[in-house]
């Protein structure tokens, strides 16, 4: 099962800001990237899309590398080399029913 986005998220697709960022240890091995997402144009955040940029399962490392490496392209970024690059980048975001979440590039 997929929980890109908390249960409480909308579903649908949204031009949203990337916002805020935090990088979280959570073990010698394991590495949380959470980002935070405005769409409705008011203060703070609508959802927050937590994945692992690095992880002792390489499925879930892979996934979480591959997130950063679609964020990069959808904003321009040639290289990401710390989550603050993607502060105030507008990204299409598409949020669907098992709270997955895409990136595209905003409209």
């Amino acid at each position: 099962m997929v929980n890109d986005v908390g249960p409480f998220s909308p579903f649908g697709d949204f031009d949203a800001e990337i916002v805020g960022s935090r990088v979280e240890r959570v073990g010698a091995t394991t590495e949380r990237v959470v980002l935070q997402l405005n769409w409705s144009g008011h203060e703070g955040f609508d959802a927050e899309h937590t994945f692992y940029y690095q992880h002792p399962m390489p499925s879930i490392q892979e996934r979480g590398q591959a997130f950063v490496q679609r964020l990069a392209e959808c904003t321009g970024i040639g290289h990401l080399s710390d989550t603050e690059q993607l502060h105030g980048r507008r990204v299409r975001c598409v949020i669907n029913e098992r709270l997955a979440i895409s990136y595209d590039e905003a409209a």
